[in-house]
């Protein structure tokens, strides 16, 4: 693993744990759907991170499957956050034409 490569990765674990501490702190005031994907994604996100820390460090293989053959765990988690996203933004511009 290269300098920048380890640098990049604890900067998003930082980052991303500051992201998701906040992200849970605010959970317990909202009761916002919208605001609930937002805070899904953000929990996802950082999931992603630390299975990727544990993927460079050798302690889970590449080899774990969803679906064998079909999806990988890294696929998802890569895309999930995107997804939750979107749905808070959806519900958010839903909310808001029906005012």
């Amino acid at each position: 693993m290269e300098t920048y490569e380890l640098v990049a990765l604890v900067v998003r674990l930082s980052l991303g744990g500051v992201t998701t501490f906040l992200a849970i702190m605010l959970w317990s005031s909202t009761r916002d759907s919208a605001w609930m994907l937002v805070i899904m994604a953000a929990i996802l996100f950082y999931g992603n991170v630390m299975y990727q820390t544990l993927r460079v460090f050798g302690v889970v293989g590449e080899g774990i499957f969803l679906i064998p053959g079909v999806l990988h765990v890294s696929v998802v988690l890569e895309n999930l956050p995107i997804l939750f996203l979107a749905f808070g933004f959806i519900a958010a511009l839903w909310k808001k034409r029906r005012r």
